[in-house]
């Protein structure tokens, strides 16, 4: 009876029983339950069927030949003309005169010339020719020059501040900023005293 207690004892136990076995098995499980779910997946079983493919994931299409025209829209029919040219003219014997007690000034304008700055105004130079009888010496500065944009003057935005000696001349650059949008413009000169204008005309050369 005892050699069959023995003989119970010495057999092994079987794998399935053991702590490794156990453990391989419930891998081996796991891995076929994932496999299963991933096909399942795959075939739609939780997703429901796929959508059609978008217009983006549509192959391209190679178009031979010249393009259609596409008709301009409003904005590009805008042309910029900052670099366009403008002609400012003067009335004939274009000269203003002013005696003093240290001279006779004479004032003549050579020319103008008008250029584009910015969106909306104009930058005025006036080349001017001072002529001094004499006897004494006359200065030659802004404070004599005005600019009347539709009636109301304005000041050089150049620095001028010279004198001409008797009986000579000095020619001289005074310069204005005039906003596109100004109707007349009229050239001032004069003193204390004496003065006169001279009108400009300004024209656009296209």
């Amino acid at each position: 009876m005892a050699d069959d207690r023995n003989d119970e004892a010495e057999k092994p136990k079987s794998w399935w029983l053991s702590l490794p076995g156990l453990l391989t098995a419930l891998a081996g499980l796991l891995s076929a339950a994932a496999a299963l779910l991933v096909a399942l997946h795959q075939i739609g079983v939780f997703t429901g069927p796929r959508p059609a493919p978008a217009a983006s994931d549509a192959p391209a299409v190679t178009l031979t030949g010249s393009p259609p025209a596409v008709p301009a829209s409003p904005a590009s029919s805008i042309v910029d003309d900052r670099t366009a040219r403008y002609r400012v003219s003067l009335p004939s014997g274009a000269s203003v005169v002013l005696p003093s007690n240290r001279g006779i000034a004479t004032y003549q304008v050579l020319g103008v010339q008008a250029e584009r700055r910015g969106a909306d105004k104009l930058t005025f130079k006036i080349l001017i020719r001072l002529s001094n009888a004499g006897p004494a010496d006359v200065g030659f500065w802004n404070d004599t020059f005005r600019l009347l944009v539709d009636g109301v003057p304005r000041a050089p935005v150049s620095f001028l501040n010279t004198s001409v000696e008797a009986r000579a001349a000095k020619d001289a650059e005074v310069e204005f900023e005039v906003p596109l949008a100004a109707k007349t413009l009229a050239l001032q000169i004069a003193d204390e005293k004496n003065g006169d204008t001279l009108p400009l005309r300004l024209e656009r050369q296209d």
